[in-house]
């Protein structure tokens, strides 16, 4: 390309394009390890919300002498609940776990809410206080994580970033 008289062309156009491009690699690189740490965010927010269902029906279970099937209706009708409430649910063992607890103590979770069932009327809210200590187990690691990853994930996006347009960035 002429340049204009008076203008002088630092860059070609070529050049200009390959900055643009490093400039967005790198914040891609950025972007992805903001994604990364919402995505841990998210899932500790998931088993609070989870362990705060437990709680919620370990109180009603101490409180209430309704079945199991009116009190799992109740907590559905509570929009922070509702994802883990599947509609005519009859039995606690039937609870949608989130994710982030069926990877991690999916099993003793689901033993745990298929012996509620069995349990004495005094019984089962303990029971169930029990499973919500063990989700606010598994949520105090997610948020030692989360907020690990809150201050290390971008910083190495965008160095990830970087490196990557600094090997791309064209030779001479």
């Amino acid at each position: 390309t002429q340049a204009q008289p008076g203008m002088s062309m630092p860059f070609s156009l070529e050049a200009e394009q390959s900055v643009l491009g490093a400039v967005l690699l790198v914040c891609t690189g950025f972007a992805a390890g903001q994604a990364y740490c919402q995505r841990l965010w998210t899932q500790w927010r998931a088993v609070c919300g989870f362990e705060r269902l437990l709680t919620y029906l370990a109180d009603q279970l101490a409180f209430c002498a309704l079945p199991s099937a009116e009190l799992l209706a109740a907590a559905a009708e509570h929009p922070a609940f509702a994802a883990y409430c599947p509609p005519n649910a009859a039995s606690f063992a039937e609870l949608r776990l989130p994710p982030p607890l069926a990877k991690t103590c999916g099993a003793e979770l689901h033993a745990g809410l298929h012996t509620i069932a069995l349990c004495s009327r005094q019984q089962a809210p303990q029971t169930m206080r029990t499973l919500a200590a063990l989700c606010h187990r598994t949520a105090q690691g997610q948020y030692a994580a989360a907020q690990q990853a809150a201050v290390l994930a971008p910083k190495l996006g965008l160095c990830g970033g970087l490196l990557v347009a600094i090997l791309l960035w064209p030779a001479g």
